[in-house]
């Protein structure tokens, strides 16, 4: 229900601190199924018709709770987009951007983060990677030929892949190289 539209059509059918209330517990409900950025919640509450003053004083009763920390929030997405989706910095704080934090919060989230860590995490993604495209080639039991050609068709596959994930041509190049052995072919 869009409470602005009910105010316009019921006038004096609620109170400034029912129609609070009522954001307030619109706000609560979604918190409950994901945590949010204040920038978005307060887009959430604005289309859900609540006055700017509403939404002002929802968010910041929900920032004296503890229930809504861009700072923390942020850090929890950094965290999460590297570990779990292996994707690069860059990356995470382009999901950050579009998920209405602060430039100063993105930063700190990032920087919260060693870049020792995170080229850990792309190294054992790319690993795990190539480790599991060897193995499919011996399972097939592939002449020589054949085996270099799918060599290159999954090396190609692969670097798709990392480039997705923001992971470095070079990184892959090199653990690509290491892992087969190919120290002389040219890719």
């Amino acid at each position: 229900m869009v409470y602005g539209k009910l105010r316009e059509m019921g006038a004096d059918l609620y109170t400034d601190d029912e129609f609070e209330v009522k954001a307030y517990e619109s706000a609560l409900r979604s918190l409950s199924m994901s945590a949010s950025s204040c920038g978005k919640m307060r887009d959430k509450l604005q289309k859900r018709g609540f006055s700017q003053v509403i939404v002002n004083s929802v968010l910041a009763k929900l920032q004296e709770q503890g229930l809504l920390d861009d700072e923390e929030y942020a850090k929890s997405i950094v965290k999460h987009e590297l570990f779990v989706y292996c994707r690069s910095k860059k990356l995470a704080g382009l999901k950050l951007k579009s998920l209405k934090i602060d430039e100063w919060i993105i930063q700190d989230a990032l920087d919260s983060v060693e870049d020792t860590e995170v080229f850990r995490i792309h190294t054992e993604f790319i690993d795990c990677a190539i480790s599991r495209i060897l193995e499919s080639l011996k399972q097939r039991q592939l002449d020589e030929e054949s085996r270099g050609f799918e060599l290159q068709k999954e090396f190609r596959k692969l670097l798709g892949k990392a480039a997705r994930k923001g992971i470095s041509h070079e990184l892959v190049n090199r653990r690509w190289r290491e892992l087969c052995n190919l120290s002389d072919w040219d890719l």
